[in-house]
């Protein structure tokens, strides 16, 4: 909340400059009680719905909702879901359970569902574990091993780089959860396996984890051409929706310059918590995010009475995140 009433503050400031040098008075018109209301109610559920998407970033637990989130898709334009087996912190425990339910899952939806596997780059049958995923119709690989939850071992490693391997002899990409900012000593990590397997499409999520430091994201984006990051917020969306309104113009040009390299996902973990309205909702928070100016946040319990602002992306771009980079970077038809 300190975040996002500093970004307003800043807001504040450059539209008080505004009004001293004679231009309209935004600042007034965000003091407007009745604005949130209004704007709510220009608010369609189905924005964006007519854009084709595929989603690469959605957790999966055993159990999941998948039936509801099958019919939120259907509404909201999403084609395909790439799906990610996740277990818990901080050794990705689970995780085997989940993979052969998402699995199974996969074979009975062949056309909507695409599977990754994940391991723990630790176990000794890891790199078996994945050959046996990948035969039984794994795409990919989704590895946790750089969130600061499951940080236990280097990331360049024997164990990582055996795995890192795998993938590469079996021409499957890797989307990496990596915390560089918050673990400075993962960035030489990050790179050494960006250096050592220059053949190997990687996904960094979530930008990196690098924003607000935007030049350090693009340094890495235009050191490593096999590297890609995807724009998925998921539990971190409100921190994104308090640094955007103080770094709106880093966020936007950012995503612009670099329109060909992004992915979109939410980041969503479905277990059996989730329910259509908040699949829907939370779907819907993340287009207005990136295609709107400004919008009410739609989920529920959320404050209505806040305005919050969005990336205005122009359609263009969003068509190449939200589904032509997905299919040309990953190789989904």
């Amino acid at each position: 909340m300190r975040t996002r009433w500093m970004g307003l503050l800043a807001l504040g400031f450059a539209v008080g400059c505004a009004r001293a040098a004679g231009s309209p008075d935004l600042y007034d018109a965000l003091l407007d009680r009745d604005l949130p209301a209004r704007l709510a109610a220009t608010q369609r559920a189905d924005f964006l719905a007519d854009l084709p998407k595929i989603s690469t970033h959605e957790h999966y637990r055993a159990g999941g909702s998948l039936d509801a989130y099958r019919k939120v898709a259907a509404a909201m334009g999403i084609r395909k879901v790439i799906l990610l087996p996740t277990g818990g912190a901080p050794d990705n425990r689970g995780y085997r359970e989940h993979m052969a339910s998402l699995l199974d899952a996969a074979e009975r939806d062949p056309d909507f569902i695409i599977p990754f596997a994940t391991v723990n780059p630790a176990d000794a049958d890891a790199v078996a574990l994945l050959a046996d995923a990948v035969r039984r119709g794994a795409r990919g690989l989704k590895l946790m091993a750089g969130h600061p939850d499951y940080y236990q071992a280097p990331l360049d490693g024997p164990p990582m780089l055996a795995v890192f391997e795998e993938a590469r002899a079996l021409g499957i990409p890797v989307l990496l959860h990596v915390s560089p900012i918050r673990i400075p000593e993962q960035m030489p990590e990050l790179e050494h396996l960006l250096r050592a397997f220059p053949s190997l499409t990687v996904i960094a999520a979530h930008y990196a984890r690098t924003p607000t430091d935007f030049d350090e994201t693009a340094r890495l984006l235009d050191s490593y051409p096999n590297l890609f990051m995807d724009v998925s917020m998921g539990g971190g969306l409100s921190r994104y929706q308090g640094e955007i309104p103080r770094f709106l113009r880093r966020y936007r040009d950012f995503v612009v310059a670099y329109q060909d390299r992004l992915l979109w996902g939410t980041d969503l973990i479905l277990d059996a918590g989730e329910t259509e309205r908040s699949i829907r909702e939370r779907i819907e928070t993340d287009f207005l995010l990136l295609g709107a100016r400004l919008y009410v946040d739609p989920q529920s319990g959320r404050d209505k009475t806040s305005i919050e602002f969005g990336l205005d992306l122009p359609r263009p771009v969003l068509q190449k995140i939200f589904y032509e980079n997905p299919m040309r970077i990953l190789g989904i038809h």
